[in-house]
């Protein structure tokens, strides 16, 4: 084999590393893209995440002032049910007293 064969055998298997390499290239670029497309997706996704949770953490706070609101109001409702039970008593003991 000539010299100039040989060269011409290298150049070409440089040519055919060199667009092995290119296409491995795009497929890289092609797959960064996906991966930042998907890193975008993510945020968004972390976005509306915050946003529900937020939401969730006003609602919880409603519902611990609505709870507290209805203990308030049972609290009130027992002292009304026990002053009346005090006054139905009393009336109970005066009526007796007057029957006798």
């Amino acid at each position: 084999m000539k010299n100039e064969e040989k060269i011409l055998i290298i150049l070409e298997s440089i040519q055919s590393d060199i667009k092995s390499l290119k296409e491995g290239q795009a497929n890289l670029e092609k797959g960064q893209a996906n991966l930042e497309k998907g890193q975008a997706d993510l945020q968004i996704g972390l976005a509306d995440l915050q946003i529900g949770q937020a939401s969730l953490e006003a609602g919880q706070a409603k519902l611990q002032n609505d709870v507290a609101d209805i203990k308030r109001d049972i609290r009130e409702i027992w002292s009304d049910i026990k002053r009346l039970d005090k006054r139905l008593t009393a009336q109970e003991k005066e009526l007796d007293s007057l029957r006798r």
